[in-house]
């Protein structure tokens, strides 16, 4: 039986002493909509706060505005998360024209084609079907 998509969307509850109540008159219509007595699975997804993290992202824009330390909000909110203690993982830095210079890319990608012919056993480039002179 196929369910329909009204269904499948998520149920929006509070958490009230020993309950859960609907957070909105459409999530009412969804509540009402299971027979009491039925047993239902639920996974508890906590959302954040929109407004919260709203601030978040314009208090450290407006820093890095005012003081010139860092390259971008991303890389402040970097700074602060390893300052906090969360976990790192590694991730290469971007090839955005703003986080490398022309020279810097050139090398990179000569050395990126080298990898990527070893990898693939040819050329990467004899792939394109016109050659840019402008490349």
């Amino acid at each position: 039986m196929a369910t329909k998509d009204s269904e499948k969307a998520p149920l929006f509850v509070v958490k009230r002493p020993g309950q859960f109540v609907p957070a909105s008159a459409i999530d009412a219509e969804v509540f009402d909509r299971i027979a009491n007595g039925s047993e239902v699975e639920i996974t508890v997804k906590q959302r954040r706060s929109s407004r919260r993290l709203r601030l978040y992202w314009m208090t450290l824009g407006a820093v890095v505005e005012a003081t010139g330390r860092w390259h971008s909000k991303e890389d402040l909110s970097d700074a602060l998360k390893m300052a906090c203690g969360v976990p790192p993982y590694l991730v290469p830095d971007s090839v955005a024209f703003s986080r490398m210079s022309e020279v810097e890319f050139t090398a990179f990608v000569d050395r990126a084609f080298v990898q990527l012919a070893e990898a693939i056993g040819f050329d990467p480039i004899s792939l394109l079907p016109e050659r840019s002179e402008a490349a």
